[in-house]
């Protein structure tokens, strides 16, 4: 390895955990929008918190695509309908992984949705949203896409 790849190492991965943080925020944002949706449906209008949870996470979603997009991933390129689908299957699979595990802690923590919501959340998003993100929605025109 030449010695100027080395020196770019440390600078791209500052780069790589900037962009992880920034992503984080924006989901943090999202969420907020999300959980917000969620309390509406289950306390509002009476809806199954597994199913409430689906359909928060896509409103959540719709505010994460535009974060993500403009600040996280700085992608400054005309806006391309394949994007907003594959955002979309990105969410989908959000939201349907997100009201599997709320589903299925809802039960195990006696009823408790928002402390369910919060761990589904921070796993989905490590396990799913941000790889599939940075792989197949966001990579810069080039990489692998």
């Amino acid at each position: 390895m030449a010695p100027a790849d080395r020196s770019a190492q440390p600078a791209a991965r500052a780069a790589r955990l900037a962009r992880v943080a920034r992503s984080g925020a924006c989901g943090a944002i999202g969420s907020a929008a999300d959980l917000a949706a969620l309390v509406v449906l289950v306390e509002r209008a009476a809806a199954p918190p597994a199913a409430a949870a689906a359909v928060a996470a896509l409103c959540g979603a719709c505010v994460c695509f535009a974060l993500n997009r403009r600040w996280a991933f700085r992608d400054r390129s005309p806006l391309r309908w394949r994007q907003v689908g594959r955002f979309a299957v990105v969410a989908g699979g959000a939201a349907a992984l997100n009201a599997a595990v709320v589903g299925a802690l809802v039960g195990v923590l006696r009823g408790a949705y928002l402390a369910a919501k919060a761990v589904s959340a921070c796993v989905v998003f490590a396990t799913w949203t941000y790889p599939t993100q940075a792989r197949l929605v966001f990579a810069p025109r080039g990489e692998p896409s």
